[in-house]
């Protein structure tokens, strides 16, 4: 089991010194310890096995649960996990893989499709543009303004838009 705050701290319900500075620092969030110790129950009552995330983002009603563990074991079986977090968080609920930017911008809009992501230098500054099926405009789950202010917290990129092919 893996979280960003240390186990003692998950059990007590009282940072440590080490974590307290993570969260002073901002590394970690009130989320991801409410998080963590959500999931640890979860793993204690065995709904969920090998629980691990790295961090949390929120982009208006959106919680997206970046994790380096298996994405499938998080969302839960027909999705039993994702809903309860939904239900405890009162968001849409995400969960992400922590890798390059294809496969968590791929996470973000699934299910709709990821054509491409093309990349374009102008005057020195760098623009990301996501391409998605026009097709698949009606599978995102939340508004694009939302999945692009998510996108940018997800890949911390200021530049990221979404257009529709």
């Amino acid at each position: 089991m893996k979280f960003p705050v240390c186990d003692n701290c998950i059990k007590s319900g009282i940072l440590c010194p080490e974590c307290t500075k993570k969260f002073e620092d901002k590394r970690i969030s009130e989320t991801d310890i409410e998080l963590a110790a959500l999931l640890y129950e979860m793993e204690t009552k065995e709904l969920i096995r090998n629980a691990s995330f790295e961090r949390t983002v929120i982009a208006d009603d959106l919680l997206l649960v970046l994790t380096k563990g298996d994405v499938a074991n998080m969302i839960g079986k027909k999705g039993r996990i994702v809903r309860q977090l939904s239900k405890r968080f009162r968001k849409t609920v995400r969960i992400i893989k922590d890798g390059d930017l294809k496969t968590k911008m791929e996470d973000l809009i699934a299910p709709a499709r990821l054509l491409g992501i093309n990349i374009i230098y102008k005057s020195g500054e760098q623009n990301t543009k996501l391409m998605i099926s026009n097709e698949d405009q009606s599978k995102l789950i939340t508004h694009k303004d939302i999945l692009e202010k998510a996108a940018r917290l997800l890949a911390k990129d200021n530049s990221i838009t979404i257009e529709f092919k």
